[in-house]
């Protein structure tokens, strides 16, 4: 009797581990196939991510190209030009290169001379990070600054003399910026 059941309890154990692997086995097969899905979601959202920096990117460049048109300026030259200072302020800013050609856009709108987009530029990206304003903001003010309209900037603490011809002042507001934001 007893050797009767101990084969019993052999059949059983060997039962029950046959069991046991197999749902192990799918277990693994679960798990693995759960990863998968996560890494493939993963590729789906940074796919998303880059066509949406792609777009963004093309739209700004897009703006750019309208808004030298529309200053008589276009040239393919300059716009390339200007998007490869955009690409290389991107690598020392926290700012993509999408926004700064939108800053350069709002630059070229406002009338800024060609020449001193680069530098106006770089201010506006300066001023915007110490003010901790948005660029659009500051690149509103830096084109009404090239207007010669600096009150909006003697509010955020910028001083800028009256007695300075409007046509200079400009050139006054960008000095005060670069001295106290340059490398901000």
């Amino acid at each position: 009797e007893v050797q009767s059941f101990s084969g019993i309890s052999s059949q059983g154990f060997s039962q029950i581990e046959k069991a046991g692997s197999s749902l192990f086995g799918r277990l693994d097969v679960l798990v693995k196939g759960f990863i998968a899905y996560i890494g493939i979601q993963k590729a789906v959202g940074l796919a998303k991510d880059a066509f949406k920096a792609f777009g963004e990117h093309e739209q700004a460049s897009a703006s750019l190209a309208v808004a030298l048109k529309n200053q008589g300026i276009f040239a393919q030259e300059t716009q390339n030009r200007m998007e490869e200072f955009s690409s290389s302020l991107q690598r020392v800013t926290t700012f993509g290169d999408e926004v700064i050609t939108r800053v350069q856009t709002m630059l070229v709108n406002f009338r800024v001379a060609q020449e001193d987009i680069p530098r106006v530029t770089k201010a506006t990206l300066d001023f915007a990070s110490a003010m901790k304003v948005d660029v659009t903001t500051a690149a509103e003010l830096m084109g009404k600054a090239n207007e010669g309209v600096t009150e909006t900037l003697k509010r955020d603490g910028l001083i800028i003399d009256d007695a300075i011809p409007a046509r200079e002042r400009f050139a006054a507001a960008l000095a005060v910026i670069e001295g106290k934001f340059g490398g901000a």
